[in-house]
């Protein structure tokens, strides 16, 4: 069977220069920047679609094990959408560390909004968080069971 590993998340945000450093504050790198132009981001054979006019700056920034996110900042964003649990779709991101005190403590230093204070899960012991534009993180700490 062939091997297949997760390469990156795509997440649009409304203030890229903001999440670039918040996410460099938890210890993720930026790997690079690059421009979706115009007509990248509204020729009819786009992925994206949009309106034209429409471009955007996005970057990768990296996790220790490889793992990417890949941030989008659009010239005319629509306004963020908070998840809900029973609808099909993304719900939240889930970061491991071996440091869960440590990220947590910066978490709140950055002022986000705790969600779940840490607590112990099935699995790991864990916390949920709003990153500073509002969308749902989860940090945990896997144990053996």
């Amino acid at each position: 069977m062939a091997r297949m590993d997760l390469k990156h998340v795509g997440i649009t945000v409304l203030d890229l220069e903001k999440m670039i450093g918040f996410y460099e504050s938890l210890g993720m790198q930026l790997k690079n920047r690059l421009l979706l132009d115009e007509k990248y981001c509204s020729d009819r054979y786009s992925l994206y679609r949009l309106p034209e006019g429409t471009y955007a700056n996005i970057c990768f920034i990296e996790a220790d094990n490889g793992v990417r996110l890949e941030l989008f900042q659009f010239n005319a964003p629509e306004p963020f959408i908070p998840e809900q649990w029973n609808r099909a779709g993304q719900t939240h991101i889930c970061f491991a560390t071996d440091d869960l005190e440590g990220i947590y403590q910066k978490v709140m230093e950055q002022g986000c909004e705790i969600v779940v204070p840490i607590c112990r899960g099935l699995t790991q012991d864990y916390f949920f968080f709003r990153d500073p534009e509002g969308r749902l993180v989860e940090v945990g700490h896997p144990f053996e069971f």
